[in-house]
């Protein structure tokens, strides 16, 4: 525990997120294969094999005949995830066991490092001190020394931690898994063998209606949180107008009661974390969603990479990137497809994953222009309606305390509101933002449809779910990073 600057009692406070270990390894030989072996002990020990170019090419560096058979074995172990390639080629040897090594580093909780620190070995963990990691050296049973870093993040743990205490009926994410399953399955399931479809149910799908629930429940308490703090300020600036020019003194109680209610209403949101828990258990609802359909492939999934660009959307460490990583390494190892069966898979990936994407973004885009534009429509209605009455007002003979000239300058007063709680009702819900990136979405997907149809191999498939997979991802990160921003807050 101290390893990670984490103190004891926090760590036993975790009670509804076990931890696991997962080992990350090129298996280079020596003190890596040791490890394995050691690390293999336990039960639920997992493996992620990192070759830094292609097995056979990467085989020929073990020096004997027993490493290359321990290496083979390797592959065979239930615990292994598909070998994760970093390159293609091995024209570079040394520059691809380093980028092999600053991945694992990049990607672990804690460094290993066993045996002396030279040559290699020692760029690696100057690249792990640069990163700060925590490192257990050990140079012999007597000689083994730990060293303090930022591995496990303990925010992560907490949200991690939050979200496996909340409590679903289990009916209800029966319900959910059998509706979400027939979504999947129901056209064109026949092309999947049975055997699949059954672990996919059993791994999958009941963690994707569990992601979906919650942040379903989340995303309907942000939406109307934000509608009524919208509306309640615009009623509250129509009860304060009605106080000033009709003299109307309990109007002006209304208007503390609104404005205690939009504070009441952002307060309640906040201390849910409402918006943050919709979009971060979303987008875990969205990887799991994706992962369905490489799993039917027999595809693996790739590890979750965050380009600069996109830093806002979410951290590498974050607790739902690292509660997909768990939920996925719980699934059997996949092997891909063979012959016609590639075929049949790739229509079935077209004809439920695309067409359905492809509906549902032409659909949202639709719907979100529309929303969009009758919003921004009305408020202009309004925010000229009134002008006019402001210059109907002025162009009037001075006649005060008549009904008439009263009720121009309440509109005058109130219909500028009602249009500005219009317009952060539509930019609440980010219409306009959210129909463009359907937009680019659907072509992206009609693009990657075509090609499907030219599919007759495993690799072809392989290498175009990936494609697919990686839009997906893309698409979730851009909706993620924008609607960080998105925050309910009082209207003042």
């Amino acid at each position: 525990m101290e390893l990670f600057g984490a103190d004891r009692e926090w760590m036993n406070s975790i009670k509804n997120t076990p931890i696991a270990f997962n080992i990350m390894t090129t298996f280079q030989e020596g003190s890596e294969r040791l490890a394995w072996q050691e690390m293999s002990k336990l039960s639920d020990a997992r493996v992620h094999l990192i070759l830094p170019y292609p097995e056979d090419e990467y085989e020929k560096e073990f020096s004997s005949e027993r490493a290359k058979e321990e290496f083979r074995s390797l592959k065979k172990d239930p615990r292994l995830r598909s070998p994760f390639l970093l390159q293609k080629d091995s024209s570079d040897p040394h520059g691809a066991r380093t980028h092999a090594d600053r991945y694992i580093v990049d990607h672990c909780d804690v460094v290993f490092v066993i045996g002396e620190v030279q040559g290699q070995c020692k760029d690696f963990v100057d690249y792990a001190k640069a990163k700060e990691r925590p490192m257990i050296f050990i140079q012999g049973a007597a000689d083994i020394k730990f060293v303090q870093g930022f591995g496990l993040n303990r925010n992560s743990l907490e949200r991690l931690e939050k979200y496996n205490r909340i409590s679903i009926a289990a009916s209800s994410i029966e319900k959910e898994s059998d509706e979400v399953f027939g979504q999947v399955f129901g056209k064109s399931g026949e092309r999947v063998a049975e055997s699949v479809k059954e672990m996919i149910r059993k791994t999958l799908v009941p963690q994707y209606a569990r992601a979906s629930i919650v942040a379903l429940r989340n995303q309907l308490y942000h939406k109307w949180s934000g509608f009524f703090v919208y509306a309640f300020s615009a009623i509250a600036v129509a009860s304060v107008a009605s106080g000033v020019i009709f003299g109307l003194h309990g109007a002006y109680a209304g208007e503390f009661v609104f404005l205690a209610l939009i504070l009441i209403a952002v307060l309640i949101s906040e201390r849910r974390g409402a918006h943050r828990n919709w979009i971060e258990t979303r987008f875990l609802a969205e990887r799991i969603r994706s992962s369905m359909y490489l799993a039917a492939a027999g595809v693996e999934v790739s590890p979750i990479y965050l380009p600069p660009f996109m830093g806002a959307a979410h951290r590498q460490d974050d607790w739902m990137v690292m509660a997909f990583h768990d939920i996925w390494e719980r699934t059997p190892p996949m092997h891909g497809c063979s012959g016609e069966q590639c075929s049949s898979i790739a229509d079935f990936i077209c004809e439920t994953w695309l067409d359905e994407q492809i509906e549902y973004h032409a659909r949202k885009s639709h719907q979100s222009h529309r929303m969009s534009h009758l919003l921004e429509v009305t408020g202009y209605v309004l925010f000229g309606a009134a002008l006019i009455m402001a210059g109907i007002h002025m162009t009037l003979p001075e006649e005060k305390g008549e009904l008439h000239e009263q009720a121009l300058v309440f509109a005058a007063l109130w219909l500028p509101a009602l249009a500005a709680a219009l317009e952060g009702i539509r930019k609440h819900n980010e219409y306009s933002r959210l129909a463009t990136l359907s937009e680019n979405m659907e072509e992206g997907l009609k693009e990657l449809r075509q090609r499907y149809g030219e599919i007759r191999s495993n690799e072809s498939l392989d290498s175009l779910l990936r494609e697919t997979d990686e839009l997906m991802l893309r698409e979730t990160q851009g909706w993620l990073m924008m609607m960080r921003f998105v925050k309910l807050e009082p209207v003042l």
